[in-house]
């Protein structure tokens, strides 16, 4: 079912050409797809993305996790970001999530999603494949390379 994937558009991508950009995502959404703004916080305009495209899911950046745990700046600015997607509904993933402290502080702010190396390093793509069918053959029904934070 498409409602199983979602698409990832960079904001770099979406600059490159807003027109054929939100052409792209109109067309996914028609299908049934998820559309996520990959990178966000990285590019020059990302607030007006927030409510010029139909996105379900902005998916923060990395590099604003990475001092969570000692910078007072990165924990108001990834809760400020968090704040304004539930408020636009939009659904948060945190990339780069590599230690526990990242991890307590996103659940203490309610972000919905994380993923980085804390679940699992990166992987080749013969592993890719293991993985995939491990989970298919654990009858899980359902892959996810992400976690919730909850």
């Amino acid at each position: 079912s498409a409602k199983h994937f979602l698409f990832e558009i960079t904001e770099r991508t979406l600059v490159s050409d807003p027109a054929a950009g939100q052409k792209s995502i109109n067309w996914l959404h028609e299908q049934g797809y998820r559309v996520a703004l990959d990178d966000f916080g990285t590019g020059y305009s990302s607030l007006a993305y927030l409510h010029q495209f139909p996105l379900d899911e902005i998916k923060l950046d990395g590099s604003f996790i990475q001092d969570v745990q000692s910078n007072q700046a990165s924990r108001t600015v990834v809760k400020s970001v968090v704040d304004m997607a539930h408020a636009l509904e939009l659904s948060v993933t945190a990339e780069g999530v590599e230690l526990e402290s990242h991890l307590h502080y996103l659940r203490e702010i309610g972000c919905d999603n994380w993923q980085g190396f804390l679940m699992s390093p990166a992987v080749d793509a013969v592993e890719f494949i293991t993985l995939v069918e491990d989970s298919l053959n654990s009858n899980k029904n359902e892959i996810s390379l992400q976690q919730s934070v909850g």
